[in-house]
């Protein structure tokens, strides 16, 4: 939440959410990696169908606290996203409550200052 999307621990949350991508996927194949607006970002191609790879970045997103603050989007060859819907699965719950992320913050159920919060603690384990 907010502008500042470089929060002291984001490096070192990617160097492990990359780490934990590459153990899923040895083969994956980097085409780029850099930092913008958002933060950092890497851009893979994974030889295995686009439904597979989104199971298992679920997984990667759930596997650790911090995890959940990185959005693992994929795409198929036709640049198509695969979602949680697609997949019959529930929309991404709300870093406050287990709400969908995104009617919490369509309807600001939460002050902003407890989201950002909760974002400080979770990159807590990831500062130097």
């Amino acid at each position: 939440p907010g502008a500042d999307k470089a929060l002291p621990g984001t490096e070192r949350l990617f160097s492990a959410l990359c780490e934990t991508f590459h153990a899923s996927f040895p083969q994956a194949c980097v085409l780029e990696a850099d930092n913008d607006v958002l933060g950092p970002f890497a851009l893979f191609q994974v030889p295995a169908t686009p439904e597979a790879v989104k199971r298992a970045c679920l997984g990667i997103e759930s596997a650790q606290p911090a995890f959940r603050l990185a959005d693992l989007d994929v795409y198929t060859p036709d640049e198509q996203q695969i979602g949680r819907g697609e997949l019959g699965l529930a929309r991404r719950t709300c870093l406050l409550c287990s709400e969908p992320a995104v009617d919490c913050m369509r309807l600001r159920t939460h002050d902003f200052a407890a989201l950002v919060n909760r974002v400080h603690e979770l990159l807590t384990p990831y500062r130097t």
